[in-house]
């Protein structure tokens, strides 16, 4: 109860947009040579400030790498349009701990991103003025667009796609347009808000941009070249990647997965998420220190991989099945056709409710005994693993052409 108050205080804090305003003025002071930066990438984008449309895409520091995995395709197709010129915000930097002095690093030695040349602050967003400003999550960034058409694009299968709380919905008024992913996300949507009321922005029928990828990928997939890279056999291989948080299946079932493949002598991958491994309360991490519980996994078993990458392509397309409780994830390697398994995640659907996309597709798929997991791993071993059929379209919108319809809607949206 206490880490959940703590969780409580923290998500109040984080959404509220006043604390953010008294902060932006703060920082606005402090590092005018930033907004000089934005005009000049812009400028440098656009042949002259604002003469395109500029488009703000918004992913916070704390998870920067896990949204971006969501909406990178969409800047890199922003960055190459003749009328767009995508402006990438976060948090500030200079207000760095050691943390997040590694995130910032991190993102320039992946993606190429460096603060105060292609990455800046949210706090300049009222100043620049953005044509359309876009996030996956609710964060107050979007209260500094007052006159800008605001989307939230929903981005993950599971529950609302950007929150397991289906009452967090109310943070959503703000925007103009939701981009959707799936029918089934597009339910939760309206069964949240019968629960919780509010006013529900415009409901575009968007797609899975990751989705999207992970499909264009598996065609020309190398499962021993994947394997190989992640130092395993070509063999049976296991995803193990649950939700994160105190009512995840983590802290039960990891140890009997992990028991479970050594004892069929398969590979097994574990994908921990990143709020499970990085999170600043109890809420969030179940209050373990879950780095060295993989380094002790890791030690005693050979055929395991600590799978530590924000994009999981490659984990899911390694993959024979994927073993989960309340995890997007699950729903992801079902767009691949292959066996999923469910872990009883009890605490879960008595918090957050059992009326959400997760619970909707599960059923057949669950397992609830240490025997029962051994049996099902048995039989998809030996081919007789049971795969839920659940067609493309009822899950995501727009298969195969996510881009091209966000792409549009941006175009049709900017027409003066």
């Amino acid at each position: 109860m206490a880490s959940w108050l703590r969780f409580k205080i923290w998500e109040k804090i984080y959404y509220s947009k006043y604390v953010r305003y008294i902060w932006a003025v703060f920082v606005r002071l402090f590092s005018l040579s930033e907004y000089t930066a934005i005009k000049r990438y812009i400028a440098a984008g656009s042949g002259g400030f604002p003469k395109k449309n500029v488009i703000a895409l918004s992913c916070g520091s704390a998870i920067f790498e896990h949204i971006f995995e969501h909406i990178k395709e969409i800047f890199s197709a922003l960055k190459s349009h003749p009328s767009f010129t995508p402006l990438l915000v976060t948090s500030v930097k200079f207000s760095r701990s050691a943390r997040k002095a590694k995130t910032f690093s991190d993102l320039e030695a992946k993606y190429g991103l460096t603060y105060g040349k292609n990455l800046f602050s949210y706090a300049w967003l009222s100043k620049v003025g953005p044509s359309v400003y876009i996030e996956s999550q609710p964060t107050p960034y979007a209260d500094f667009c007052k006159k800008t058409a605001k989307i939230l694009y929903a981005h993950g299968l599971a529950n609302l796609g950007f929150s397991k709380d289906f009452s967090l919905i109310r943070y959503i008024s703000k925007y103009d347009y939701l981009f959707l992913t799936g029918p089934l996300q597009k339910r939760a949507m309206l069964e949240a808000h019968d629960a919780y009321g509010g006013r529900l922005p415009e409901m575009v029928e968007i797609g899975f941009l990751r989705g999207d990828r992970l499909l264009a990928k598996v065609k020309d997939c190398d499962k021993r070249a994947l394997l190989a890279v992640m130092g395993l056999d070509d063999r049976f291989t296991i995803l193990f990647a649950p939700t994160w948080g105190e009512f995840s299946a983590t802290r039960e079932w990891i140890d009997k997965v992990v028991d479970a493949a050594l004892k069929l002598d398969v590979n097994i991958l574990i994908r921990l998420h990143p709020l499970l491994l990085g999170g600043i309360t109890g809420w969030e991490t179940a209050n373990i220190d879950w780095n060295a519980r993989l380094e002790q996994i890791a030690r005693r078993y050979k055929r395991v991989y600590i799978a530590r990458e924000d994009d999981i392509d490659n984990y899911l397309l390694a993959s024979d099945i994927c073993i989960t409780d309340a995890s997007s994830v699950g729903m992801e390697f079902m767009l691949l056709g292959r066996p999923t398994l469910f872990l009883p995640a009890p605490n879960f659907f008595k918090i957050y409710g059992k009326e959400r996309p997760i619970k909707w597709v599960m059923d057949g798929l669950e397992v609830s005994t240490y025997e029962e997991l051994e049996e099902r791993l048995k039989e998809c071993l030996e081919g007789r693993g049971r795969v839920k059929s659940y067609p493309l379209d009822k899950m995501v919108y727009n298969p195969g052409r996510t881009i091209d319809a966000m792409v549009t809607f941006l175009e049709r949206l900017t027409v003066k």
